[in-house]
């Protein structure tokens, strides 16, 4: 195997990674968090996490019950349901460099890009 090459586990942090992002809910929640660490599960909660077609109560429980927990299950956030409190987890840094480039590009981004 050429040094260069991805291992499989390389592959699968990527695909991990691009998995999360595919998401436009997470994808909006870890650039907030990106800007402003810790976070509070209510300001999750508004209309401009909410997918297309989606009232408040449906983003409601799928925050606590899909993205929150995917998250967390991969490490990009800690999440205290007990608190309430968001930070970022122990895999943010490998993830903070795309959302970075997210951020400073997202005006020449489609206009309908999830």
């Amino acid at each position: 195997m050429a040094k260069d090459e991805p291992t499989s586990t390389d592959e699968t942090s990527l695909s991990e990674v691009f998995g999360v992002l595919t998401n436009g809910t997470r994808r909006q929640m870890l650039l907030e968090l990106a800007d402003h660490n810790p976070r509070t599960e209510a300001e999750f909660e508004g209309e401009e996490f909410a997918a297309e077609g989606d009232n408040l109560d449906s983003l409601k429980i799928k925050l606590y019950h899909t993205h929150l927990p995917a998250l967390a299950d991969v490490g990009f956030i800690n999440w205290d349901s007990q608190t309430g409190t968001i930070t970022r987890g122990p895999r943010f840094g490998e993830i903070e460099p795309l959302l970075t480039l997210i951020d400073n590009h997202q005006e020449e981004l489609q206009t309908d890009w999830p």
